[in-house]
């Protein structure tokens, strides 16, 4: 049983795992092969790691001419929380080159050492290939398209990149596959940048279909009817999907209670909006924060006020629960959390009963 949720990785052992994201890959190879720039958008735990490292693991795969019409050697960049185009950008260097860049060198001079770096990769790759054919020349008709995937970028590195330095990235002669969270979709494709990326691929929920398969390839059986309820509780958010078949598997019996009410708390809090469902994702994932909480408003593209607001929001609803934490001189902060499933069924039974 293979009940981790953690994002798949770009080995055989892992790709068995990998489940209802063919139609997304196949878009991301037909863009590739049309030497197109991929914007990989998705909400925090829909597998964009995951189809990512199972790219990656393709695109080393033989060559069969039927997916790939070329080579396309690829180098993984994680960037999770970096917040400035610089950092980003160097963060890309140092992975793709494997040498530490250089602390006064701005963009231009990176994104020279980028562009030299493919050059040489080129020749020393061409220069291999007439090494390793019959007769010492290079192969005729083999292109080579060296292609950086960025995942988890934030809206304001990224569009620090990929606009202010849009014209000049694309001069570096790779081709680019970057992912980002939906919420931070909008403020990274803000113009210039929307045009960088001619391709968007967006992950949705898995299909029922895809649900019973993950649940399937995770337990090494067929249990349709676990799939079935799994799908119903997480709405086909595959890490969410993990976790529940997890906790599944470890107390069957109480699960089913929990499921119930985690379906019926998250339909409450879908009810009250985007932004309400937004806050939630980010509390889930997150835990304990606090509304003046730097790397929550970046995610969300939010001010102070307006997470102020949509806290109050749920916790008229009572979805969340606050307290007030003092972490030395000045004033304590409130901090929110979800309110677990069963305790909110609970004040909502209470509730009930006393307004009869």
């Amino acid at each position: 049983m293979k009940t981790s949720a953690r994002p798949l990785l770009d080995n055989p052992v892992d790709a068995e795992l990998f489940v209802g994201r063919g139609s997304e890959l196949s878009a991301i190879w037909a863009a590739l092969n049309a030497e197109l720039n991929v914007l990989l958008t998705g909400d925090r735990g829909s597998g964009k790691t995951s189809l990512l490292r199972h790219l990656q693991l393709d695109s080393r795969s033989p060559f069969t001419g039927a997916r790939r019409e070329g080579d396309f050697p690829m180098t993984y960049v994680r960037v999770e929380g970096i917040a400035d185009g610089r950092t980003l950008l160097a963060r890309i260097v140092e992975t793709v080159t494997g040498t530490p860049a250089a602390e006064n060198d701005g963009p231009d001079a990176l994104l020279r050492t980028l562009t030299d770096h493919r050059q040489q990769f080129v020749d020393d790759t061409h220069k291999r290939w007439a090494e390793e054919s019959d007769d010492g020349a290079e192969p005729t008709g083999t292109r080579l398209f060296p292609v950086i995937i960025v995942d988890d970028v934030t809206a304001a590195a990224g569009h620090a990149l990929f606009g202010q330095y849009r014209d000049e990235v694309w001069s570096t002669g790779y081709l680019w596959v970057v992912s980002v969270r939906e919420n931070d979709r909008a403020g990274l494709l803000t113009p210039p940048a929307d045009a960088f990326f001619e391709k968007i691929v967006e992950l949705g929920p898995l299909s029922p279909a895809a649900t019973i398969e993950l649940v399937t390839r995770r337990l090494g059986v067929d249990p349709s009817s676990v799939g079935e309820m799994l799908a119903d509780v997480v709405g086909g958010n595959p890490r969410d999907l993990v976790g529940a078949l997890r906790n599944f598997m470890q107390d069957p019996e109480s699960y089913d209670a929990n499921a119930q009410a985690i379906g019926a708390r998250d339909a409450a809090i879908y009810a009250l909006g985007r932004s309400a469902s937004m806050l939630a994702a980010e509390l889930k994932a997150r835990g304990t924060v606090s509304a003046s909480d730097e790397d929550l408003l970046a995610a969300l593209g939010w001010s102070r006020p307006r997470a102020v607001q949509v806290f109050k929001q749920l916790d008229e609803n009572g979805l969340v629960r606050s307290s007030e934490v003092s972490s030395g001189p000045g004033r304590p902060r409130r901090v929110y959390e979800l309110t677990p499933a069963a305790e909110w069924m609970r004040l909502r039974e209470t509730e009930s009963e006393t307004a009869t």
